[in-house]
């Protein structure tokens, strides 16, 4: 098993039916609703996977939760299903997306497998949910993954970085147990979650923590107060790099636009399923 830099899986048995209920009750607090990753990053996720050559074909939003990145992605014209083991939150998501052609509806699924084909998406997003499962099913997540995925489909996925679990770690008054408020299980490193895909098959293209928020934010034009030689060299660099790129674009991850995202809380991989 490789170690994580912490764990609060022995702090407080989950099972699947305490995942399932845990997630069933969230889903039903509209105040909760406004803390959801997908929900504050949903146009940068997919602003960075079209950095990562996001086009048109089905797509798979795996552990949708809520189904921010859902309907982003159906609103942006992608042709978008979603999976979500909480049928509370599946039943959220057919309601909150509206009917449309691109729409294909959430399923919702108690196991794994999930009843849907294999090599069936082109992408697969699965935003937030890595930290959440117990060491014996991260095998078989991948595994799903991997199946789901048509040839040579790509994979992204974000998992908190190093996150010091005890920051939010709840102790119940009644009967003393721990756990962590949103359910995380571990504190993740980059080779931990690179190691779990190259296993299943994937060849990792990107790997590393970064500021996923500030996606698609470009370099200020300095201010009279701000100017310097420095600070407008930098700005006339990024400008030309951008222009460049628009006449001959590298390969992902060695966009301009990529490389100066800047570090941060949010671990971010890309893979590619093997032919």
């Amino acid at each position: 098993m490789i170690e994580t830099t912490r764990d609060l899986s022995f702090k407080f048995a989950w099972t699947p039916a305490s995942i399932g209920r845990f997630w069933n009750i969230v889903a039903n607090e509209p105040e909760l609703q406004q803390l959801y990753f997908s929900r504050q990053a949903a146009r940068q996720i997919i602003e960075f996977a079209q950095y990562a050559g996001l086009q048109s074909g089905p797509i798979l939003d795996y552990g949708c939760g809520p189904g921010y990145l859902a309907k982003a992605l159906v609103e942006n014209g992608y042709d978008t299903t979603a999976l979500e083991f909480s049928e509370t939150s599946c039943e959220r998501v057919n309601r909150l997306i509206l009917p449309a052609p691109n729409w294909h509806g959430c399923v919702s699924s108690s196991t794994v497998p999930a009843p849907l084909p294999d090599d069936a998406f082109s992408w697969i997003f699965t935003i937030e949910t890595y930290e959440h499962l117990p060491n014996e099913w991260i095998e078989d997540y991948f595994r799903e993954l991997f199946r789901l995925l048509s040839p040579t489909g790509r994979l992204f996925l974000t998992t908190p970085y190093l996150e010091n679990l005890d920051h939010q770690l709840i102790v119940c008054p009644s009967c003393e147990t721990r756990f962590h408020r949103w359910g995380h299980l571990r504190s993740v490193k980059p080779d931990e979650l690179i190691s779990h895909a190259v296993d299943a098959c994937f060849n990792v293209l990107f790997c590393r923590p970064i500021d996923i928020c500030a996606v698609g934010s470009y370099v200020q034009r300095p201010s009279l107060m701000e100017l310097s030689l420095g600070t407008f060299s930098t700005w006339m660099k990024d400008r030309y790099r951008r222009f460049m790129e628009r006449k001959r674009t590298p390969p992902f991850p060695n966009q301009h636009c990529v490389g100066t995202v800047p570090a941060g809380p949010h671990l971010v991989l890309v893979g590619q399923k093997r032919p």
